[in-house]
């Protein structure tokens, strides 16, 4: 048993659940091109195969500033955490992979767990969001049978607008 708990190497066999100093995962898409890949936002860490944005947990204090946003047009970003199975137990924020979001630009704004729905009031909408820790993550996810905190996940989407499965953006 010695043997198995001596890992000497770089990376940690118990990763700290509690981090909150990942650096920030989204960035905005920069493009002129206003029929291209407006309002959007990227991953620094990329996509897995299904197309799903990575994302770190622990980030805090980050800030995208989306371009080319049509004002009036509702734009949603979903949460694919969403579907993950996870306990009863109520709570104050939703089981959200962001633990806490605010959007200057945009009105109508909703954080559910389902992800943020929001409509553009200007052509730039700032984004502000940090994501739960890994430990916090896992108390609303405690079902997930691999439990990864030190490797980016795949938790969202990019941001849609007016497509079947894009969340509505609620009365002010």
């Amino acid at each position: 048993v010695f043997f198995l708990l001596s890992n000497k190497g770089s990376a940690s066999s118990f990763p700290n659940r509690k981090a909150t100093d990942s650096p920030c995962s989204l960035k905005a898409v920069d493009t002129d091109d206003l029929m291209d890949r407006n309002c959007q936002i990227e991953s620094v860490h990329g996509t897995d195969s299904e197309e799903r944005l990575l994302m770190r947990f622990g980030e805090t204090n980050c800030t995208v500033k989306l371009k080319n946003c049509a004002p009036g047009v509702c734009y949603s970003i979903i949460d694919l955490t969403s579907r993950l199975p996870q306990d009863k137990i109520p709570r104050r924020q939703p089981s959200s992979f962001f633990s806490s979001i605010s959007l200057v630009g945009a009105s109508r704004i909703s954080h559910t767990s389902k992800g943020i729905a929001f409509q553009s009031e200007e052509e730039e909408v700032v984004l502000n969001y940090s994501t739960h820790t890994c430990s916090d993550f896992y108390w609303y996810h405690g079902k997930e049978t691999r439990q990864l905190c030190n490797a980016p996940y795949a938790a969202i989407v990019a941001v849609e607008a007016a497509t079947p499965y894009s969340l509505s953006c609620r009365a002010s």
